[in-house]
């Protein structure tokens, strides 16, 4: 693989985003004792459900040009990546949940709908539903990320559920990717009310996420204020250079999140 390529397979083969959701957990549930098992298994979780959803959409040619002619390129590496996620995570999970029955139905539910959601079972395809697939996304990285492991270690808080204002944030570039092959009748925000206008709701939901959990103390104000201006950066760049800018680049979000969960509990 040529240097030039190895980014492309970083991002299009979901790594980044694994990596991503690793820190972010590892952040928020820094004082568990199990936080680096679970945290290892939704890596690995987030890096076999996503691929075997491309595998899905390449399958039933739903995928840009470009984005079909990488994945062709590149079939055996992501179907050994989706075996070797899937199976791993499940290792995990079932390790960690195996006395915690309702975890493992909730995990059970989330796959499901990732089933129905990615068109697995064609004649039932939860995505095309109009405005349901960011709302959809949200609840399950919701459940997933925070709700289980947080219930499960008996520390969940109402505060938690802001959670859910960062995972639908983070929905709108993802979207706003999306948008070269979602049908106009998916009615995504970014279909809806443009790239620049997302963006801005983007980093209006960031800022809104932040400053709820800087009242309560969980997060640093001026590491706060830093993400922020960031994101606020990384956006401008994008509205400059958008023809060779990665969207992926805002699930860094995550990471920058978690790290301040982390250095808030240590500091």
């Amino acid at each position: 693989m040529t240097r030039n390529k190895t980014p492309l397979f970083f991002f299009h083969s979901y790594w980044f985003l694994s990596f991503c959701a690793f820190i972010f957990s590892l952040g928020i549930l820094s004082q568990s004792s199990f936080s680096l098992e679970f945290s290892s298994a939704i890596a690995l979780a987030v890096f076999g459900v996503y691929n075997a959803h491309r595998l899905l959409k390449f399958h039933q040619e739903k995928l840009t040009r470009e984005m079909s002619a990488w994945l062709s390129k590149n079939l055996l590496a992501i179907r050994s990546f989706v075996v070797l996620g899937l199976v791993l995570s499940c290792v995990l999970f079932i390790h960690l949940f195996s006395l915690f029955s309702s975890a493992i139905f909730l995990l059970g539910i989330t796959l499901l709908l990732s089933a129905f959601y990615s068109g697995l079972f064609s004649y039932f395809i939860i995505r095309e539903i109009p405005f349901l697939k960011a709302l959809l996304v949200t609840i399950s990285w919701f459940i997933v990320l925070v709700y289980i492991p947080k219930s499960f270690g008996h520390n969940f808080q109402y505060i938690d559920f802001s959670f859910l204002i960062l995972f639908y944030a983070l929905t709108l570039p993802s979207d706003l990717k999306d948008i070269k092959f979602d049908p106009a009748f998916f009615k995504t925000i970014p279909q809806l009310i443009g790239s620049k206008k997302s963006l801005i709701l983007f980093n209006v939901l960031m800022a809104f996420f932040l400053l709820l959990n800087c009242i309560n103390g969980r997060l640093n104000l001026f590491y706060s204020i830093s993400i922020l201006l960031f994101l606020i950066l990384l956006t401008r760049y994008y509205l400059l250079k958008s023809s060779s800018f990665r969207l992926e680049l805002f699930d860094f979000s995550l990471v920058l999140v978690g790290l301040g969960f982390l250095f808030s509990a240590k500091f």
